[in-house]
This record gives C-alpha cells, sequence and structure tokens, in this order.
C-alpha cells in the first residue's frame, strides 16, 4: 500500500468574531503529485473536506486545542496529524 508522505502546509487563521478557524492545505505524494479527492477532516467531528484538483483543500471549524486530522485516500496508508489546532 502507498503511503501520504507529505500534507505540504496547513495554515491555519484566527477569525476572533465567529470563533472559527479555518485549516487549508494541499496533500501530494511521494512524487509531489497532488492527490485529488483525498479526504482531509477532524476526527470526531463533521468538519472537513476533500482535495481539489491541485491537491488543496480548506475548511473551517469550532474545534479548539488539540486534534487528530486525518488524510485518506483510495490505495493509500491514511495518515494522521495530532496537534494544537494553534499549530496546524
Amino acid at each position: 500500500m502507498k503511503r501520504i508522505l507529505v500534507v505540504v502546509h496547513l495554515f491555519i487563521t484566527i477569525f476572533a468574531l465567529s470563533g472559527q478557524n479555518s485549516i487549508s492545505g494541499n496533500v501530494i505524494d511521494k512524487h509531489n503529485k497532488p492527490l485529488v479527492g483525498a479526504s482531509v477532516y477532524i476526527q470526531g467531528s463533521y468538519d472537513g473536506s476533500t482535495t481539489r484538483e491541485d491537491g488543496s483543500f480548506s475548511f473551517t471549524t469550532e474545534s479548539r486545542g488539540e486534534v487528530t486530522l486525518e488524510i485518506t485516500y483510495l490505495g493509500y496508508e491514511d495518515r494522521l496529524i495530532t496537534k494544537n489546532i494553534k499549530d496546524l
């Protein structure tokens, strides 16, 4: 099974008035090719997205503190990233 090697970058922007966090980034394989249609979501919530043609994704969440971001794609091993949401 192939591995999702890199989530190139994750950015988080705090919207002070709405209390929501915006998470965005890109999902690529070991050959730097975008993974189109990969699922990216926060475990234990309904917050997430699928990647576009360029491998990019973005979504908002009201989650706070430590979260586990899960990236899944058919034929690849799942990737888990656990961090404080401010550090994503």
